[in-house]
C-alpha cells in the first residue's frame, strides 16, 4: 500500500520488480521511498510492505 508520492513517481512495473526481489521489507520500502524522492518527491510519501505467512492467514 502507498501514497500517491510513490505512486505518482514509481511505476507498477517498478514497484512490482522491486517487491519481487528477495531483499528484506526495510529494504524494499526504503528502495521505493528512495526511487521516488530520486525523482523529485514532490509529495508525501508512504510506504506499507507487508508479507503475511499462510499460516497466519485465516478465511473470514
Amino acid at each position: 500500500m502507498c501514497s500517491d508520492g510513490l505512486s505518482n513517481m514509481v511505476t507498477e512495473d517498478e514497484m512490482a520488480h522491486i517487491l519481487a526481489d528477495g531483499t528484506s521489507l526495510k529494504y524494499k520500502t526504503e528502495k521505493l521511498a528512495g526511487r521516488a524522492n530520486e525523482r523529485g518527491g514532490f509529495d508525501n510519501i508512504a510506504v506499507v510492505v507487508a508479507d503475511p505467512q499462510i499460516s497466519e492467514v485465516r478465511p473470514c
